[in-house]
Parts: C-alpha cells; structure tokens; sequence
C-alpha cells in the first residue's frame, strides 16, 4: 500500500507502513532547523529519506510470497550418496522457508501466517528431532494440498520413520503429491481408509519388503483418487490393474518387464503427455506378440527410453507421436534397424522435436549425425545430453555438406564432448535424474 501527498510542487508517493511515524520525526526535525520550512519542503525531505528505504521492505505481500516460493525452487540439489538428514521443502533440493523467518519480525510473521511455504516437506533418514519440525510444518500448511516425502535409508530408524509417516497420514486428505523409499514393512501405509486421498494427484513408492498384497492393496487406494494423473512405478504390472489408464498424464516405469506387454497397455493411454521407460533385459519380452495395430499417443509431449538393448525397434515400429517434443535415448546400439525404425517412426509421427537427449556406447559421430538428418530433427533447440562413443571434434563435421542445417546443435555437442575430455563437471539434464 502507499499514499499519494499532494503539494504545490507535485505529488509524492510514500509508502503507507508507517507513515505517521516518519512525517512526525519529519516534521520536529525541520522545525528545529527553521521555521521557515513550508509542508512542501517538508514532504520533499520526507521522499527522500523513504528512497532510502529498500525496495523490498515496501513490496505487497503477495510479490513477497512469490519471491519466497522461487528462493524456495532454488536451492542447492540434494545428492543421496550424500546421506542427507535435514529436512527441506524439496526431496531434490536443498531448502527451507525456516531461514527466511530469522531475517526480520515482518518476514518471520508473514512466513509463518502463509500455508503455501510449509506445503511441502521432504524428509531423508528420519531422526527424532525431525519429529516436532514436522508437526510445526504441518500445521502451518493448515489446509493446503501438501506434497510428501519421506525417504528412508536405514532400518534402525524405523521407529521415527513410523512416527513421521502416522503424522502425514493424518492429513492424507490434504495429500496432493507422494513420494515413500521405504526399508521397513510399515503397516500404517496399509491402514489407511480406502478413498480417502481424494485429492492425490502423483504417486512414487519404493517398498520392496512388503508383501504382495499390500502392494496391491496400496495402489488400489492410490488409484481411486479421481485426481491421480502421475505415477512412477518400479514393479511388475500386474499390481496395476486398478489403474485408471485413461486418466493418467505422466508415466515413469522402471521394471523388467516384456515391452510388448507394456505397449498393449499403452493402448489405454490416450491422454498421456510424459512416458518415461527404464526396462532392463527380459527374458521374456517375445512372450506377446507386438500389437498388430499402430499405437497413436496423441497428446504425448516427452518420451525418454532407456535400457531396451535390442527393443527399440518394437517401441519405435508400434507408436505414433504426433506432439512428441522432447526426446531422450539412451543406450542405443548401431544396429541399422534401429535408424530404420526411428526415421518411419519420425515420418509417421510427423512431430517437430525441440530437445533431443542422446547416449550410446558405440554410435560415433558420423553415425550419430545420420540419427540427426531425419525428418522433424531439424526444429531441435537445445541438446541437453550426448554422450556418443567417438571424441572426434564436432566441429570438423560442420561443414559436412548433408549437415548443414544443423551447426548449432552440432556446436552444443561439440561444447557437451569438451567438457568430457576436459574433465569439467558434467551439467545436470533430463537423463541425470532418470537413469542412475
């Protein structure tokens, strides 16, 4: 808020937070000096010492709490290896809103009063003093959708783990997004009442110890959420028939798992926009047949494919991508088949890409250059990830006369291959944080 005051001279905008305060000690002080002093001069000095002021200490609290939620976005990542045991407002970044309330009494009131910065909480290792921090984060959410994590390493803490995963269940109607690396077979996660996390929107278990059926009994629940629209899964499909295909919006799988029965599956998927895949080898990924049909996806935006070996030809031979806009593979062999299979999926697809991520351990560069000639290759904006087997230099193949079009995504591979050979620290991409 602010407060125009208008004088013979003009008119002076002065903020509204204490004011009075200021015209007063404004106006002792010149009459000490002079009684000569009109209002005017008096509010021409008063608009001088407010420019002193910072600017952020005179924002709406709105524009504050904008900024507080990108500081919260911005932190330093979180490395697992690290063994983290602190609590942040990301499972991937390292942040708190907790800082922010020890920097003044105006901040620290307002922080306090915003359920929108206490919204999400992670939690790595659990100890007995994250207990009451938790139960202080929850309930300065108050009634906001709240996003969940809670990630733990060691089994002796199971006790804690136990303790901080009751306090969340206590507000799994309020679960917007979850995220549970368990060690332990924790029996209140089975517990809790069938529909009752109406508002869940993304699901991410890791629970290899518990059993079969509650596995299947979790899901259940999970997928009853007339909002669920993102999973990550990491075990066999046959624990998601209750998944409600038609409703989902991003998928990550990490399983093995035939790939001709993931594709009959996707046949359901019609609203689909992200469809991550790591699969590693199966022994039995010809036991179904491919569908006999193309597999149109029509709303899928980012497909990232990992671990198939000698399957890329199946995935690349049955779907159709039309909006496909960033792509990401990895381990891919030089087979020819491969190239075939991807330059029909490309015409048939018809889709324009603007990323395009790419590793192989034995494509060089010329050949990785014919991946690039391909119909809907020549809209590429950014090249996130390459990681080819050759460390010739990308800029040699610039004036190849069939690679033209393309010198500026030949001139991110070449700064990408640099930096390999240099030593320098690899920069985090798409394909950092999906494949380990």
């Amino acid at each position: 808020m602010s407060l125009n005051v208008c004088t013979h001279k003009g008119t002076y905008l002065l903020p509204e937070d204490g004011i009075l305060c200021m015209l007063c000690s404004a106006l002792r002080h010149l009459a000490t000096i002079s009684p000569k002093y009109t209002l005017s001069m008096a509010m021409e000095k008063l608009s001088t010492w407010t420019n002193r002021i910072p600017t952020i200490s005179v924002l709406p609290d709105e524009i504050l709490i904008e900024i507080f939620q990108h500081y919260l976005a911005l932190g330093s990542r979180i490395y697992l290896a690290d063994k983290p045991t602190r609590i942040s407002s990301s499972a991937m970044i390292r942040s708190s809103p907790v800082p922010l309330t020890h920097v003044c009494h105006n901040w620290r009131q307002l922080i306090n009063s915003s359920p929108l910065l206490w919204a999400s909480i992670a939690v790595h290792n659990p100890r007995r003093k994250h207990i009451p921090l938790v139960r202080l984060w929850l309930d300065r959410a108050r009634s906001c959708p709240l996003s969940i994590h809670i990630h733990q390493n060691y089994s002796e803490r199971y006790i804690e783990t136990e303790t901080i995963l009751e306090l969340c269940i206590d507000r799994c109607h309020q679960w917007k997004s979850i995220s549970f690396r368990f060690r332990d077979v924790h029996q209140s996660l089975t517990n809790i009442s069938f529909g009752s996390m109406k508002n869940l929107d993304h699901a991410s278990l890791h629970i290899p110890k518990f059993s079969k059926d509650d596995k299947d009994k979790i899901w259940a629940n999970i997928h009853s959420s007339p909002r669920i629209s993102n999973v990550e899964w990491s075990l066999p499909l046959f624990h998601f028939r209750t998944a409600p295909w038609e409703h989902l919006k991003v998928i990550e799988y990490r399983y093995q798992v035939p790939i001709n029965e993931f594709l009959h599956i996707l046949k359901s998927c019609r609203n689909l926009e992200t469809l991550h895949l790591l699969m590693g080898a199966s022994k039995d990924h010809d036991a179904l047949s491919p569908p006999a049909e193309f597999i149109t996806l029509p709303s899928l935006k980012e497909l990232c494919l990992a671990g198939f070996n000698d399957r890329y030809c199946t995935i690349f031979d049955t779907i159709t991508t039309p909006q496909l806009a960033s792509l990401t593979i990895h381990l891919i062999d030089s087979r020819p088949e491969n190239l075939i299979s991807f330059k029909q999926f490309m015409i048939r697809s018809r889709c324009k890409l603007q990323s395009f991520a790419f590793a192989s351990n034995n494509i060089e560069a010329p050949e990785f250059l014919q991946w690039l000639d391909m119909p809907g290759m020549s809209s590429i904006t950014e090249m996130p990830y390459l990681d080819i087997r050759s460390k010739m230099d990308m800029h040699n193949l610039i004036h190849d006369p069939h690679q033209t079009y393309i010198e500026s995504v030949i001139a991110r591979g070449n700064e990408f291959i640099l930096q390999q050979e240099t030593g320098a620290t690899r920069s985090d991409s798409n394909l950092s944080g999906f494949v380990s």
